[in-house]
């Protein structure tokens, strides 16, 4: 007997992540990114540097 995925049309395949966990993980990212650039602007300002 063979097993059927869990939703038809949907492979059981665990190493490609779903369209809404790429999203999220695409989404961390760039606030990540943002908070690092706010991180080192406010370093910037609070020294004096010039950018």
């Amino acid at each position: 007997m063979t097993m059927r995925p869990p939703f038809p049309g949907k492979s059981s395949s665990a190493s490609k992540p779903s369209g809404t966990e790429e999203r999220r993980r695409i989404i961390e990212k760039y606030i990540n990114s943002l908070k690092e650039l706010l991180k080192r602007l406010r370093n910037a300002l609070n020294t004096g540097a010039v950018l």
